[in-house]
């Protein structure tokens, strides 16, 4: 009797399967013949599977079948692993770039704001020639035309500004019977100058006391009897330019100058036209003779 039929006549008298040790034992007493040295029967189940690797396999016996099976393999890392792309929906889309759109018109706007604001502070450069000017009086408590009240002591008062890049600086002289009168603070120093800021509109005065006093240190020695008629207090005088406020208004070749004090209270208001280029020359040139006849003036007095 072969192994197989052992098998079959085992099942038919016990209604079961041999157990591993009663089917050693029947091959121990001789009761079958195995038809093979190898007395047991083997029963592959090879699945390969390929995740990123060749898998390994694994065997493991029951009673006398060997079953092999694979073994599937982890990953090694999960960053190993294709991630899917996202794409966008339409609908996201079409907030994407109205939300772009949106951004883009706002920084068009601003940036034009901001290009308008500059341009219409912008003075160019050239010479102003005042046209009208009035200033309040505190004493009287009303405002006085400032050329007006010039004509009526019959001393024609010519004011002007020097516009360079940034630099806004005062300039004046009046036309005497005798010749001319100019202050020397007007040509032997800056502290008529003021720097231009187009965006705010306004003019500011930059210097420091120190530069301020040193200003007038220089103009004692220059002119000692002039200071000396005219002696002030630098400081006090210093305090009230520093704080005035000084605005303007740009309207084509002109603009309106006005002045704020430290109270906020208009004190002073100006309108000057851009003249030409001849014209300029013109003032220019006349502002010089004045200045070359103080200057005269001056050092003849201080001889005597």
């Amino acid at each position: 009797m072969n192994q197989k039929d052992w098998i079959k006549y085992f099942e038919v008298i016990n209604d079961r399967k041999p157990t591993p040790q009663e089917f050693a034992a029947a091959k121990e007493a001789g009761e079958f013949v195995s038809a093979s040295p190898n007395l047991q029967q083997t029963v592959s189940i090879e699945k390969t599977t390929r995740v990123n690797q060749q898998g390994q396999d694994q065997s493991f016996n029951v009673g006398t079948q060997q079953i092999t099976q694979p073994v599937t393999p982890e990953f090694e890392s999960m960053d190993k692993l294709p991630k899917p792309k996202r794409k966008l929906t339409k609908k996201t889309k079409t907030v994407v770039f109205s939300i772009l759109g949106v951004l883009t018109a706002i920084l068009l706007i601003v940036g034009g704001y901001s290009l308008w604001r500059y341009q219409s502070g912008k003075l160019a450069s050239g010479v102003y020639e005042e046209v009208y000017g009035e200033y309040y009086d505190y004493e009287k408590k009303k405002w006085i035309e400032i050329k007006k009240e010039s004509a009526k002591d019959g001393v024609p008062l010519y004011d002007f500004v020097v516009v360079k890049g940034d630099n806004y600086q005062y300039h004046s002289f009046w036309k005497l019977d005798s010749g001319s009168y100019v202050n020397p603070t007007d040509y032997d120093s800056t502290v008529n100058t003021l720097k231009l800021y187009p965006w705010e509109k306004q003019a500011k005065f930059q210097m420091s006391f120190s530069e301020y006093e040193s200003e007038f240190t220089k103009l004692r020695k220059n002119y000692p009897k002039f200071i000396n008629d005219t002696y002030f207090d630098v400081k006090e005088s210093y305090q009230k330019k520093s704080k005035t406020t000084v605005l303007y208004e740009k309207n084509g070749d002109m603009f309106t100058e006005k002045n704020y004090d430290e109270d906020g209270k208009l004190f002073l208001k100006r309108t000057f036209r851009r003249l030409s280029k001849e014209d300029s020359r013109e003032r220019l040139a006349d502002y010089d003779r004045a200045v070359e006849e103080d200057k005269k003036e001056r050092q003849e007095d201080s001889d005597d």
